[in-house]
């Protein structure tokens, strides 16, 4: 996937001026679940995201003060690359003070500290924001209880990841419309918070979504979220515009009953397999991804594969956030 910039440079002041035709605050100080949002304010994040998208591709300053004075604490009780550097990065654009905790560092993996009592600590600094990644589900939800700043869910257990979805909405924008989108969400869906948002809010903007997978790997009465359910790849795949492989959570403990081999046989989006969906369907992944079991190499070097594209949009939509629940 080559991600094309655009020429014509959008200094600070057209930024400005662009973002003050938006209404600057979100109704929630807190982004916990993807529900948080109405459906305006899913469009007004995205729209968000969007101007400083084109900022960040096209200034080479990439340096606001728009969080001057701000202090932002990335708090990781779980490994990881994307997502903690895109939230630094973006608070960092807008000219906040980042600090960044990392679990095996903080008192509560070293200590036996409770998480309640870490940001109890924290926020006695007059902090303005927490993002949190947490492997128990509901993690975030605590942290919100306890502070009085800003809280952002960075993935808690199996339950949600909201600024990626935000993201993969942004990217999925950007090459096709929502209305009766056909979308098929394949692998782990059961141990997955990033597919704990999408199923959430992809049906709200009238996508219709096919979860597919091992039995085992598919929650119990996933067709609640309005999705079906497919344990067929090749029937998974017909039709489809967009092509969302997820990585079997291994570090959770997940047993498959048979092989990764005979997984990967079964459920790898190879070329092969691509040929069934829609000509120009795009095809995506949270990352990381495990070659020849997720997506074949083939498959991720193509055209059609808009994982850095999803990357690049992931500290656009932070920088929203970001700007949306802190900025004066």
């Amino acid at each position: 996937m080559v991600i094309v910039f655009s020429c014509k440079e959008m200094n600070e002041k057209e930024l400005l001026s662009r973002l003050k035709k938006t209404k600057k605050k979100l109704k929630n100080k807190n982004l916990i679940s993807i529900n948080n949002l109405s459906l305006k304010e899913l469009n007004l994040v995205l729209d968000t995201a969007e101007i400083f998208r084109e900022f960040i591709r096209t200034n080479s300053k990439k340096k606001l003060d728009l969080l001057e004075g701000k202090s932002v604490i990335n708090l990781f009780f779980e490994s990881s690359t994307r997502t903690r550097t895109s939230f630094e990065l973006a608070a960092k654009i807008l000219g906040a003070d980042v600090v960044n905790i990392s679990g095996e560092a903080t008192t509560r993996k070293k200590k036996g500290e409770s998480l309640v009592d870490v940001v109890r600590t924290l926020n006695a600094m007059h902090i303005d924001a927490v993002v949190i990644r947490d492997n128990h589900s509901g993690a975030s939800d605590i942290v919100a209880r306890e502070v009085g700043c800003a809280v952002i869910n960075a993935g808690d257990g199996w339950h949600e990841h909201p600024s990626q979805a935000l993201l993969d909405l942004l990217t999925i924008r950007g090459h096709k419309k929502f209305k009766n989108l056909k979308f098929t969400l394949v692998g782990d869906v059961l141990h997955s918070r990033v597919a704990g948002s999408l199923l959430r809010v992809l049906p709200r903007l009238g996508v219709k979504v096919t979860v597919c997978g091992p039995e085992s790997f598919l929650p119990v009465k996933v067709e609640k979220f309005g999705v079906k359910k497919e344990t067929n790849l090749e029937k998974s795949l017909n039709g489809a515009d967009v092509i969302y492989a997820l990585r079997v959570q291994t570090e959770r403990a997940v047993r498959i009953g048979s092989s990764m081999n005979e997984y990967a046989k079964s459920y790898c989006i190879t070329q092969e397999k691509l040929k069934l969906a829609k000509e120009d369907a795009i095809v995506m992944h949270a990352g990381p991804v495990i070659r020849e079991r997720d997506l074949s190499t083939e498959v991720l070097d193509s055209p059609q594969c808009v994982v850095l594209e999803q990357v690049e949009n992931g500290v656009a939509v932070r920088i929203a956030l970001l700007y949306l629940l802190l900025a004066d």
